[in-house]
């Protein structure tokens, strides 16, 4: 990746805002505690310093339940005078009465062999459908068996296997949506707890390989519910509120990165293959000429400041990575879109997703190009939607002047 540009120092103002070079020695910080150079890191600093925690990108902490009504106490009324006679109760129609289902919490007791049949039936799924799903061909043995047998130990991943898998069934069985949606978000918020311990903690590496495998459960878990459900994940990417889509695949990919040796001689080191380079020629497709086009946003004008330059040449950089990467459909077919997916976000500057936070046009304008690549990935069940909630999101935020540079992302038909 190319090194982000420094911003220039203004006359008068010394350095006082110019960017150091972020600390590499907290592996288990999150971007609020390198942010603030914290050297050991955990996650309740962030709980301390009433700060949102880069690794709380999934959920809130505290665990939602359904409310339960309150036992009342009433003074009996004295029975009446006059006696009316009742009308027999109406007959109700079995086609049109709901049906009321209780949604609890998923019983684990893995070792005494008291899974509940829901339970059950939600990891039957993952095994024999979903496994299938999240991998390619040559390591499903490894998602379908190795990674169920290791949740046994550790059932903050037992939670996220069986969260996925939830979701993936109420897409297939419409009549039970609200009840298998439910019941993943319960799954997902049961894992929270353990699994931001063995986060803030000291990482042994046998912890490291279960936290990986939930991680990799949980970028897919919160696209879906971005595309599928009415929410806020589904706005332009934000550390405000409930944590973004974007900020989970950032963290996979941090996560993966500085943990690569340890995780590549795991069990799940099969599957860690590094990324094929790109071609030479990195223009050479049709569709770059439109990613060319947004460099005439990215030109200063006559009253731009040395700030406006520096973040317009932080925007530049940052399409430029895209441009780069664009090349990887045309040699790897779907499964690229999917690589560049995952890959772009790790490979923006921390600059640039300030940009895109402080709502910069020409940064949104790179973002929605961003999203057309998920839109186009709407055959895979948990992409569902997201792309096309991102891009409506973009489109709003701009103004007139910039809404023609993702006119060409907005009218593309859905992938």
């Amino acid at each position: 990746m190319s090194p982000s540009p420094q911003p220039p120092v203004m006359e008068g103002e010394g350095s006082d805002w110019r960017i150091r070079r972020p600390h590499r020695k907290t592996r288990t910080g999150c971007n609020q505690c390198k942010r603030r150079r914290v050297k050991k890191a955990h996650m309740h600093e962030c709980e301390r310093n009433k700060l949102q925690c880069g690794l709380a990108f999934l959920t809130p902490a505290r665990i939602l339940t359904r409310p339960t009504l309150q036992n009342r106490t009433s003074t009996p009324r004295p029975p009446p005078t006059i006696i009316e006679p009742q009308k027999p109760p109406a007959k109700k129609n079995p086609k049109t009465t709901r049906v009321v289902t209780t949604f609890g919490p998923p019983c684990l007791n893995l070792r005494s062999g008291d899974m509940d049949l829901r339970s059950a039936e939600i990891l039957h799924h993952y095994q024999t459908v979903v496994s299938f799903m999240i991998t390619g061909p040559k390591v499903v043995h490894v998602w379908q068996t190795t990674i169920p047998r290791m949740a046994l130990e550790h059932k903050f991943l037992m939670h996220g296997i069986l969260a996925l898998s939830a979701l993936n069934l109420s897409t297939l069985i419409p009549a039970r949506k609200d009840e298998l949606v439910t019941f993943a978000m319960i799954s997902e918020q049961l894992a929270l707890p353990p699994f931001r311990s063995y986060l803030a903690g000291d990482q042994k590496k046998g912890n490291l390989h279960a936290v990986f495998a939930f991680s990799h459960f949980v970028v897919p878990y919160m696209l879906n519910m971005s595309g599928a459900l009415e929410g806020p994940m589904g706005r332009v990417p934000s550390y405000e509120g409930q944590p973004h889509w974007f900020h989970a695949l950032r963290g996979y990919m941090a996560f993966l990165y500085n943990n690569w040796d340890v995780l590549e001689i795991g069990p799940l080191g099969h599957q860690l293959v590094r990324s094929p380079m790109t071609p030479d020629n990195k223009r050479d497709h049709p569709e770059d000429v439109h990613l060319a086009k947004i460099h005439e946003v990215l030109k200063p004008g006559p009253e731009s400041t040395a700030l406006d330059k520096w973040e317009l040449e932080v925007c530049g950089t940052a399409l430029e990575e895209l441009r780069e990467l664009w090349s990887g459909p045309y040699m790897l077919g779907k499964m690229g879109i999917v690589g560049m997916i995952y890959l772009w976000p790790s490979k923006v500057s921390k600059e640039y997703i300030s940009l895109m936070h402080k709502r910069r046009p020409e940064a949104l304008v790179i973002m929605a190009h961003y999203a057309l690549l998920v839109k186009r990935m709407n055959i895979l069940w948990y992409l569902r939607g997201v792309g096309a909630k991102l891009l409506a999101a973009i489109n709003d935020e701009l103004g007139e002047e910039h809404k023609p540079y993702v006119e060409w992302a907005m009218n593309e038909p859905m992938g």
